[in-house]
């Protein structure tokens, strides 16, 4: 996990300018954090600094600010919200909207205190960070895991959240089990048992080259509306090691280290 999170904040922010196409990391400024806290005084102090008066809010010079809230991703339970902020097209006024999910998680997870979207695309555009995508999928797995761990059905808790999201399962942990938790021990549970699995498989001699997928996928398709679409082998492995390095699994055999284990309390499986 990336960033600082006993203080709340990652130290991050995205600047992606649809008119020039450029997309910049830049540290986030730690007295704006703790003046203006929380994904809502974030984003209003980022318009006032960066959108003039009289803007058109359908124009170049408008912007658009996502923002975690502060305690998103701690251990703090129900506190996965997200905060979107811009000079709204409907009132001309600040505007602003809070969400929960996983969207919020998974965001602070990647290292991002506040993305801003800026400027103006001929076309539309969409918003793809390879590392990131990676670090999703690990996050998204360890969530998978725990919703198998707890025995809920999938397509009620996931992967959309239509009824039933993260902070449902945490609630639903503190007043049908009594147990004062929150979605980032729940998210460790996860990465527990798929840690237990993955060095069980090692254990039967499961290494780094069973990790791959089926040859077919690196073929481009034949027809349907995928026709030509293949899977670069290149980007997979690259994915793959990355993979490994959020897991803290080791490059060479693609299973556990014995610090991950000894983080999340398995060094007993050392002795076995």
């Amino acid at each position: 996990m990336s960033g600082n999170f006993k203080t709340g904040w990652c130290g991050t922010i995205l600047d992606v300018n649809l008119t020039t196409g450029s997309i910049t990391k830049s540290p986030l400024d730690q007295n704006d954090a703790r003046l203006f806290l929380g994904g809502r005084g974030l984003n209003s102090k980022t318009l006032f600094d960066r959108v003039p008066p009289g803007a058109d809010p359908l124009g170049p010079d408008n912007i658009l600010c996502v923002a975690p809230g502060v305690l998103t991703a701690t251990l703090l339970g129900l506190s996965s919200r997200l905060q979107v902020t811009t000079l709204s097209p409907y009132s001309g006024i600040l505007g602003d909207g809070n969400a929960g999910g996983a969207f919020a998680y998974v965001m602070k997870r990647a290292g991002y205190d506040q993305i801003i979207i800026s400027g103006q695309a001929e076309t539309p555009h969409y918003l793809w960070i390879d590392d990131d995508k990676v670090r999703f999928a690990f996050d998204s797995q360890c969530y998978f895991s725990i919703l198998d761990t707890l025995c809920l059905c999938q397509f009620v808790w996931g992967p959309s959240w239509e009824l039933y999201g993260p902070d449902d399962m945490v609630n639903l942990c503190k007043s049908g089990l009594g147990w004062e938790t929150s979605l980032f021990e729940l998210m460790r549970v996860g990465e527990r048992r798929i840690n237990m699995m993955r060095f069980f498989n090692a254990r039967e001699g499961f290494t780094k080259e069973d990790d791959v997928l089926p040859e077919r996928l690196f073929k481009p398709f034949t027809d349907g509306p995928s026709k030509g679409v293949q899977l670069d082998r290149e980007d997979f492995y690259n994915a793959r090691e990355l993979y490994y390095s959020f897991a803290g699994w080791d490059e060479k055999t693609g299973n556990p280290t014995a610090s991950t284990l000894r983080k999340l309390s398995l060094e007993w499986l050392l002795e076995k």
